[in-house]
């Protein structure tokens, strides 16, 4: 989205407004964030084969759920609780994700463990 493509970004915005609108997420903040973060990064992701930058690299490159409970966590908009309950995950397996996260992070040299 930070591309300096107005009009793609625009677009991109709109979809993901209007499909958060259609799923009726809007109507709980927790959920309508949700929504829209969730939206916007499945949308926004380049391919696995682009070239980004280091850090977006180095979280790209985590598996799933491990890349999304620990970009969601970074936000701080979500308790634990909500965290798992969008990622369909108990508190054991999201805390099994974010310690994969961090611990591939790590052994990378990433700029988040920095």
């Amino acid at each position: 989205m930070l591309t300096g493509q107005e009009q793609s970004a625009s677009a991109l915005v709109e979809k993901v407004v209007g499909n958060v609108e259609r799923q009726g997420l809007f109507r709980e903040e927790a959920s309508a964030w949700a929504g829209l973060f969730s939206g916007l990064y499945h949308e926004s992701l380049p391919p696995a084969d682009s070239e980004v930058s280091s850090a977006i690299s180095d979280l790209h490159h985590l598996q799933e759920p491990a890349r999304s409970a620990l970009t969601l966590l970074c936000l701080g908009h979500f308790s634990g609780e909500a965290l798992g309950d969008l990622l369909g995950l108990s508190e054991a397996k999201l805390a099994e994700a974010l310690t994969l996260a961090r611990r591939s992070l790590a052994s990378e040299g990433s700029y988040f463990t920095e």
